[in-house]
């Protein structure tokens, strides 16, 4: 059995470990991003045009949303609280949580700053028991919520986790996989695209369980296809990795709209060499190259190139 842990709301939970006054009152976590790497200081007037990175579930109870533009968050919840996020001091609190789950599992594996996989195979143990043992520790020795969630394979694990929260446990046995899957929509699965899931529809299949009747279709669309419905069936058998290999580097920064075309080729240059820097840094070989930009009122572009190592 493989267990998934997911700290709840974790910017805004790591915040609240700081400051009691922002419990159970709607907070975001949010901003201009970072603007000091441009060479200019953050303007007041300008702090509308930063963006939401997370919201406690108080927030987003009233519509504060993922990606939201301050401006438009306050709108819908004037009583938010907004703290500028402290990257450095979130990061540590993963290091924490990750050296705190090493005296539970013999491997865990960093799935992003906030979620990590467990690997339980071989250990003699009460998965009930031991769950809640790992979730009340984690509470009381780092001060941080966390759902977790536990099947037979890591994405099945993932799916779990989402279905606990907040702050609970769920445990999916090998035989209760086909009805946990069953009624679960499309987007609850990680890795499900909206491409596949457009693809899906046009089929009529809507629910996990739907696709999981659907094994011709992923084979008639190929490797990748097919390797996302093993994982969404719980037959992939991916192990859990302790050193698993970064998949991707960047950098992105939100600021005020501009006009002048000059400024931002300067930003994106400036961005552009701090990317090359972690290239070096983490001494990778990055072979797609993909930027992307939002306007003003929300559209996005996004270029991607392949080239060849």
């Amino acid at each position: 059995m493989i267990l998934h842990i997911d700290i709840d709301c974790f910017y805004c939970s790591a915040e609240r470990l700081r400051d009691d006054s922002l419990r159970n009152i709607p907070i975001a976590v949010g901003g201009q991003g970072g603007v000091k790497i441009f060479g200019e200081t953050p303007k007041e007037s300008d702090f509308g045009h930063g963006i939401i990175v997370t919201s406690s579930y108080e927030a987003r109870s009233k519509g504060v949303k993922t990606g939201m533009l301050i401006k438009h968050a306050l709108s819908v919840c004037p009583d938010l609280v907004i703290i500028p996020p402290q990257h450095r001091y979130y990061r540590e609190l993963s290091r924490r949580l990750h050296q705190a789950l090493m005296r539970f599992s013999p491997v865990v594996e960093s799935l992003s700053i906030d979620e990590f996989f467990c690997d339980l195979k071989g250990l003699d143990i009460d998965l009930s028991l031991y769950t809640k043992k790992v979730k009340d520790e984690i509470l009381e020795k780092i001060g941080l919520p966390v759902s977790i969630g536990v099947a037979p394979s890591k994405w099945i694990a993932k799916l779990a986790t989402g279905a606990a929260k907040p702050s609970g446990i769920r445990i999916v046995l090998p035989s209760e996989v086909p009805s946990f899957i069953s009624h679960q929509p499309l987007n609850a699965f990680s890795g499900m695209g909206k491409q596949m899931r457009l693809k899906l529809k046009a089929h009529g299949i809507h629910t996990l369980g739907e696709a999981a009747n659907a094994k011709h279709l992923f084979d008639s669309w190929g490797k990748g296809a097919l390797k996302l419905y093993e994982r969404l069936v719980g037959e992939d058998e991916e192990p859990v990795l302790a050193n698993k290999p970064r998949k991707s580097i960047g950098i992105s920064r939100t600021f005020p709209p501009l006009k002048n075309r000059q400024e931002l080729r300067r930003r994106v240059l400036i961005l552009a060499r701090h990317v090359s820097a972690l290239v070096l840094k983490h001494e990778s070989y990055p072979r797609s190259f993909s930027f992307s930009l939002r306007y003003e009122y929300g559209t996005k572009i996004t270029q991607q190139v392949t080239k060849d190592r």
